[in-house]
């Protein structure tokens, strides 16, 4: 159950890019959209997710006792949400926060949908049911505000692509006829 468990947190984390993981490597490096490079160690990831994540912490332990070659998976995908939380920090603490919740409550439903696999009992597995709903509505409610950040990010850029587009139509003829002249040389 512990190989379904961690393949399920693959296929939503929102991770696209390939990682190349060393069997047994001690540090796992990823290099940032602005170039710079992030180190998280193997036991960084371990004592983040033992903290911030303790359902995936707890499936990480079991495949690494059970399965290297999905623990070592599963510490790539780690390692890049970790990366990619470090960054959103940096540039959006905000959204860093939102990032880290919606991965946590990913952790928790993931972890309930195994009990209720694990269960035979119709009131525990319809319990569990009603958890996993309040949490996956939790999650898209927090992706939802994400968007309209995004929106309203937007919206301020096309404002200010709009002004300069007011400004150049404003001030065209003279600069075409600037260009015309630099062009020519008739200073």
């Amino acid at each position: 159950m512990i190989e379904i468990h961690l393949r399920k947190y693959d296929l939503l984390a929102g991770i696209a890019a390939f990682l190349a993981f060393p069997t047994r490597a001690e540090d796992w490096e990823d290099e940032g959209e602005h170039g710079e490079e992030i180190e998280v160690s193997v036991p960084e990831i371990e004592a983040f997710l033992e903290e911030e994540m303790p359902e995936y912490a707890k499936a990480l332990a079991a495949a690494k006792e059970n399965n290297w070659s999905e623990y070592v998976d599963a510490v790539g995908r780690a390692g890049e949400m970790i990366t990619n939380y470090r960054f959103l920090q940096r540039e959006d603490p905000e959204r860093a926060k939102i990032f880290l919740q919606i991965h946590q409550i990913e952790s928790r439903f993931f972890s309930l949908a195994d009990q209720w696999h694990l269960t035979s009992d119709p009131q525990e597995k319809s319990t569990l049911r009603g958890s996993i709903r309040e949490l996956i509505d939790q999650k898209f409610e927090l992706e939802q505000e994400i968007m309209k950040t995004e929106l309203e990010d937007l919206k301020v850029m096309v404002k200010e692509i709009e002004g300069k587009l007011q400004a150049e139509a404003a001030t065209r003829e003279e600069d075409v006829e600037a260009a015309v002249a630099e062009l020519l040389e008739e200073r």
